[in-house]
Formats: structure tokens, C-alpha cells, sequence
């Protein structure tokens, strides 16, 4: 027959061995955590791109994702998952296992989706990590000739002089759209949406007049501006761009806009529980891909600066515009949908 004494002695037994198994456990997990970010990448990473495959933006990502695949020693590729604005292929990333596996190739829709949008199934700024900022392209404002402006300064003041008769032509969405309204909030101009169904269409009616101007991707307007198809009246950008060097930035000629500095901005994020040792360690991946003279010279051929940066960097970035775009679209009178 156990004693009194016994039975407390086995219950403390008992509480000691779960205790101990406990820290055990623990320590194994904290263990396999250390050994997951020290293997990664152990398998294939995917670069979810929320739109359809053929676009600027898509072939800037598989510059990056072929020459990422060589640096390191896995497949990396790209997955097109488009739809509703981008939302779609934004929240298959949001629900992904923060493994650092499934990355997104983010651009500035991204900060905006809380001002586009009434319920989308992700919150933009709480459930991503910055990774890197990858790319930047400038967006050059255009005008058919007829238009009486030959710079910037002066299509503002025709606009002020005729407010709500100067139309420009955007391409539904995305940041030829969020260019325009900055440009016509900042300067207090009051000008016509004219929405289109992707870039082309909409630089195809400003080339035939049907629109006085529109924000286009510099190298979709190389060509047509130096056949005097549309007047390159300014870009965004810190400098000017080699493939348009006469234009001269907004911020050269007199217009600040801050926000725009970057451009059309492509990088990476994961879902925000992503260890913070494999974001620096995918972050160290892609700017040791992005020094390849090869990754260079292609993203040169098609008007795209390679940017690169630390973690904090691109963070900043990203803090800068989800306080910017939403703030500015509410502003301007722009709803959710």
C-alpha cells in the first residue's frame, strides 16, 4: 500500500519528466528553426506574379527568377495568378507557409488595395515582410501634338485654364492610373479619366488623339516620340532615364512629386511570420543575382533601373507608400470597390 509521501513523491516525479520533456521539445524545435533558415533554400522557390503572364512586370520576374535558379541551385519559378485586380494572386501568397518559399512580386498596387477595395481577403500592410526592392522602371507623361504643351508646366497651366476639358487616358488601374491622379492632385488640376483596358490601348488613342495625354512605361514610348507620334513632356524617376535622355524628370522641371520618385517599383515579400533570417538570407540571394552583368544588361535593354537594397530599405520604402497612396486617393475622392 503506497504511503501518502509516496504518492506526492511520484506526482512530483511525474511533473518533473513533463517539465523536462517540455524544454526538450523546445529546444528541438528552436533547433530545426536554426537548421531550416541554414539549409534554405533547400527546394524549389516560387515568385507568385498577380498578373497575367506577358506584361512588363511579368517579364521582369523571370529575369530575375532564371538567373536566381543558377545562384542557387534550385528552380525558381514563376507562377501567373491573376484576377481581380491583383488580389488573387496576392492572397495565395498572404495564406502561404511563411517558409520563404512562396514569394510575391509586389508592386505599388499593393499599398493601395486598401483604397481600391472594400473586403479583400488580406490585409496589405500586416500580413507581408519587405524582402528586397528589385527593380524600378520610370513612367513617362506623354501628349499628342496637338496639344499646346511642350513641357509639364505648361500642360498644368492648360489644364487650370480649362478645368475638366483635358482627358487622359489610364489603363484601368495599376500605376499609370495612380500617376495621374498624384500629378492632378498635387497640382490641383482638375482633368478627365479616361479608363482603358491595358496599356496599349490607351497609348494607342493618345498616339491618334483621341486623348489628350496619358503615363505610359518609358520604353513603351521610345519609339513614338522620336517619330513625333506624342510630345515626352516629363518622367518620373530621381534621374533621367538613358533611353529618353532629353526628357527631364517631374522634379526638374519645378513639380515635386516625392511619391513617385520610384516609379513603376517591382520587389519581393512573403507572408509576414517569414523567419527573419531566411528574408536576409533570400534577400542576400537576389542582390547577388541582381550584380550578374547578364540580369544588368537585359533589364537595361527595356528601360528597367536594377535597384537592390537591404532589408530596412525596402521597408522604408514600403512604409512611405501605404501611408501615401491610401491617404491620397481618399483625397481625391477615388472609392473602394
Amino acid at each position: 500500500m503506497r504511503t501518502r509521501s509516496n504518492v506526492s513523491g511520484l506526482k512530483l516525479r511525474s511533473i518533473f519528466l513533463a517539465v523536462a520533456a517540455s524544454i526538450a521539445g523546445f529546444g528541438l524545435a528552436c533547433g530545426a528553426g536554426v537548421a531550416t533558415a541554414q539549409s534554405y533554400p533547400s527546394r524549389q522557390i516560387t515568385i507568385v506574379v498577380p498578373y497575367p503572364a506577358g506584361g512588363g512586370g511579368d517579364a521582369a520576374s523571370r529575369i530575375l527568377a532564371q538567373k536566381m535558379g543558377d545562384v542557387v541551385g534550385r528552380p525558381v519559378i514563376v507562377d501567373n495568378r491573376a484576377g481581380a485586380g491583383g488580389t488573387i494572386g496576392t492572397a495565395t501568397v498572404a495564406r502561404a507557409a511563411a517558409d520563404g518559399y512562396t514569394v510575391l512580386w509586389a508592386d505599388p498596387s499593393l499599398p493601395t488595395t486598401p483604397a481600391l477595395f472594400k473586403n479583400p481577403s488580406f490585409d496589405a500592410k500586416r500580413d507581408f515582410a519587405p524582402v528586397v526592392w528589385v527593380v524600378t522602371a520610370p513612367l513617362t507623361l506623354v501628349a499628342h501634338p496637338s496639344v499646346p504643351a511642350k513641357n509639364v508646366q505648361e500642360l498644368v497651366a492648360l489644364a487650370k485654364s480649362k478645368p475638366g476639358q483635358i482627358n487622359f487616358a489610364h489603363p484601368g488601374s495599376g500605376m499609370s492610373y495612380l500617376a495621374m491622379i498624384a500629378l492632378a492632385q498635387e497640382t490641383h488640376t482638375n482633368m478627365v479619366y479616361v479608363p482603358y483596358k491595358g496599356a496599349g490601348p490607351a497609348l494607342t488613342d493618345v498616339i491618334g488623339g483621341q486623348v489628350h495625354v496619358g503615363f505610359q512605361i518609358s520604353n513603351a514610348v521610345v519609339e513614338h516620340s522620336k517619330a513625333g507620334k506624342v510630345r515626352a513632356l516629363a518622367m518620373t524617376g530621381l534621374k533621367r532615364a538613358a533611353i529618353l535622355p532629353d526628357v527631364p524628370t517631374f522634379k526638374e522641371s519645378g513639380i515635386d512629386l516625392p511619391n513617385l520618385d520610384a516609379g513603376i517599383w517591382w520587389g519581393l515579400m512573403v507572408p509576414a511570420a517569414t523567419p527573419r533570417d531566411v528574408i536576409q538570407k533570400l534577400n542576400g540571394i537576389v542582390n547577388e543575382t541582381l550584380r550578374d552583368a547578364d540580369v544588368r544588361q537585359r533589364y537595361a535593354a527595356g528601360g528597367i533601373s536594377v535597384v537592390g537594397s537591404s532589408v530596412d530599405e525596402f521597408t522604408r520604402l514600403m512604409e512611405g507608400q501605404y501611408d501615401y497612396w491610401p491617404r491620397m486617393l481618399k483625397t481625391a475622392g477615388v472609392q473602394p470597390e
